[in-house]
């Protein structure tokens, strides 16, 4: 009986941790502080050639201290509240290796002078 318990309950947090993963999309985790992307249209790719708005949130990091970099984006000027910003990106054929499209996040903590940073490898498709 106890041996059935222990099976139940592995599987269990497997399930849940494979749940988590799925939900959490693109999302870089360094401490307790937290990047994210979010694609406006909900996929989690990028199509080649078209552009793509893509929403970047911040937990316990300044938006003032943070830069984002790759081939093709392009800040828009909407809001989007306090801890993110908005931006465009189009993925062209000579940005992406391997199917993937790169996206950097760098951001600077308060008391830290070194910047940290968050890569992205983002599927693209045609």
């Amino acid at each position: 009986m106890r041996k059935y318990f222990i099976l139940l309950v592995s599987f269990s947090l497997l399930g849940c941790l494979s749940k988590k993963e799925e939900e959490e999309g693109f999302v870089c985790e360094q401490e307790n502080r937290v990047v994210k992307l979010e694609f406006e249209n909900g996929q989690e790719y990028l199509k080649l050639n078209q552009p793509t708005e893509l929403r970047t949130s911040f937990k316990n990091i300044k938006r003032a201290e943070s830069s984002i970099y790759g081939i093709g984006i392009r800040m828009l000027g909407k809001k989007c509240g306090d801890n993110c910003f908005l931006c465009s990106v189009t993925v062209n054929e000579k940005s992406v290796v391997d199917g993937k499209y790169e996206i950097i996040v760098n951001y600077r903590v308060d008391d830290d002078k070194e910047l940290k940073k968050c890569k992205f490898l983002i599927p693209v498709e045609e």
